[in-house]
């Protein structure tokens, strides 16, 4: 069949336009509606990320942050003489505008520090902010390679920073500036969301000069999943920013990764037995970690130690010994089947006590 268009019709341009008009003129009610209904199904590969991705940004949400989006060209003066991002492994733009649009990003960490001071010269001085976006850098060891994309690295982070006070000052409480236990309880909460042990990974203390705080670093691939502390006086002048700012980086493809090998939930029914609870009063060596001695708890009492051991005191002073310090901890105890005994409880307890000693050098106060 071959059809003319009239001139007046000018959106008439393609075959679906020409059938249109056709059901148009004989009219869509008409048209019988068939009995069967044909689709074509898609899969999408678990885990699902953008899902992921909403929870998390509805969690930092709901406990007062806000999300930010920076532009991914950054300015050349970040990168140069910087030792933690080198300025030989950016990315630079061909005919940039600018030296302030001339490299794509490393890291999300200037574009945030860009946020906070603009908020401050504007007395915004209590800031909450994250940001997801995507980082990208030369990779120096295969930039020779035929494949493209092997020359180039682009990964997704997730950055976090807090500055100022925690909370608004109200009649029942007053102010308090936030610190480094305020972020780390965030992000705990984000691995447990997410259904993720962090004591599968190695904690460390971070190897960047803009921070100083702690890292986690898989154990078998080194790479660091995750990043936070103190950002150092030198990287805050730069940007006339005078209070202290705690930030996080969680490098977001890492964390994916690891969600494949997360463990389902499970349920159990509420054990009828009581709890007991057990304290200890542990003097160790100032370089030994709450992490090291939870881990090493669990691995020695698998059965009846639940899952909340509470380190509730931290003592140092001149009592103890130079370089030594105090933990008060407390310790969970449940059978399922049964009520624990006393003779069962002391031995659990001096299993746990010779563990520490033997493998950390504790001694009981």
């Amino acid at each position: 069949m071959r059809v003319s268009v009239p001139t007046n019709k000018v959106d008439v341009l393609r075959e679906c336009d020409i059938i249109e008009e056709v059901l148009r003129i004989y009219g869509y009610n008409n048209v019988e509606i068939p009995t069967d209904i044909k689709s074509s199904l898609t899969y999408k590969q678990k885990p699902d990320t953008e899902k992921i991705q909403n929870l998390i940004s509805d969690y930092l949400v709901s406990n007062g942050f806000n999300e930010i989006m920076n532009n991914s060209l950054t300015k050349t003066s970040y990168y140069e003489n910087n030792k933690d991002f080198p300025f030989e492994k950016s990315v630079g733009i061909l005919n940039a505008l600018s030296k302030d649009l001339g490299l794509m990003r490393q890291t999300l960490l200037y574009g945030g520090l860009e946020t906070i001071s603009y908020n401050i010269n504007r007395k915004v001085n209590n800031i909450k902010v994250f940001e997801f976006g995507n980082c990208y850098s030369k990779n120096l060891n295969q930039f020779e390679d035929e494949n493209i994309r092997k020359r180039y690295n682009e990964e997704k982070h997730l950055c976090i920073f807090t500055t100022g006070a925690n909370f608004k000052e109200t009649w029942q409480k007053k102010e308090e500036e936030t610190n480094f236990f305020d972020l780390k309880n965030i992000l705990m909460n984000i691995f447990k969301k997410l259904r993720i042990n962090p004591s599968q990974y190695s904690l460390e203390e971070t190897s960047v000069e803009y921070m100083q705080g702690l890292q986690y670093v898989n154990r078998d691939s080194k790479k660091v999943i995750l990043s936070f502390g103190k950002i150092n006086q030198k990287i805050r002048k730069e940007f006339d920013i005078k209070q202290d700012i705690y930030f996080a980086d969680f490098n977001w493809d890492l964390v994916v990764k690891a969600l494949q090998n997360a463990k389902e939930i499970k349920y159990e029914e509420i054990s009828k037995f009581p709890e007991v609870r057990r304290d200890l009063a542990l003097v160790i060596d100032d370089n030994v970690s709450f992490a090291e001695i939870e881990n090493l708890a669990y691995q020695t009492e698998k059965k009846f130690l639940k899952k909340n051991i509470t380190l509730f005191d931290v003592y140092k002073g001149e009592k103890l010994p130079q370089g030594k310090k105090q933990y008060a901890l407390s310790f969970t105890l449940q059978d399922t089947e049964k009520t624990l005994n006393d003779k069962q409880i002391e031995s659990i307890m001096n299993k746990l006590l010779k563990s520490f000693e033997d493998k950390l050098g504790a001694k009981l106060r």
